[in-house]
């Protein structure tokens, strides 16, 4: 509760650069096992548990409409941006997409107990089975689905050197060698 609150405060600042962290894992995780991802708009299942046994297959790729009558988009700028990320950047909503059917406990919003999702033209009502996790868990699952590839600093050319790509990974070097990378870069360009 006690993280939750700190955090929230913070995030009311809406700035990036002003953060709290903390050691202590969470206590108290549930997930429902469906982590959506954030596409065009809306909030698509990307993953599954096994534990909604024929209809796991089915929803995969589904579209989360609402989950008790609330819409996707509330819920989600409810129980995840009120206190982790900023509404108005939507790299947060791809972000932290897969967080919205984690329940954090006391502090959050109530975890839903139903979620109705668009299967092709049909619409899909799921009463959610959630499971208790430790945050650990929960972290390496999400990483794991959030994860991006790691890219080197290095400028790229396509089209027969019509097109420029410039990779710029971080602003932040400190190795020799990516301070020399950097350099480099920048001379190129």
């Amino acid at each position: 509760s006690y993280r939750i609150a700190l955090t929230r405060f913070a995030n009311r600042f809406q700035d990036a650069h002003l953060s709290i962290s903390f050691s202590r894992p969470f206590e108290d995780l549930q997930e429902a096992g469906i982590y959506p991802f954030f596409q065009n708009g809306s909030f698509v299942v990307k993953e599954i548990d096994e534990r909604y046994g024929a209809q796991t297959a089915e929803l995969r790729g589904a579209t989360l409409i609402n989950c008790d009558g609330r819409s996707s988009n509330r819920l989600f700028r409810q129980r995840v941006l009120s206190w982790r990320g900023r509404p108005s950047i939507k790299a947060d909503w791809y972000k932290l997409a897969p967080f919205l059917l984690v329940d954090y406990g006391a502090e959050s919003l109530p975890a839903p107990n139903t979620c109705q999702f668009r299967v092709k033209n049909r619409t899909v009502k799921l009463s959610l089975k959630w499971t208790s996790v430790t945050g650990q868990q929960i972290e390496e699952k999400l990483k794991q689905l959030v994860s991006t590839e790691n890219r080197r600093l290095k400028l790229e050319k396509f089209d027969a050197g019509n097109a420029l790509w410039v990779n710029l990974p971080t602003f932040s070097v400190n190795e020799k060698q990516d301070v020399e990378a950097m350099h480099a870069l920048i001379e190129s360009l």
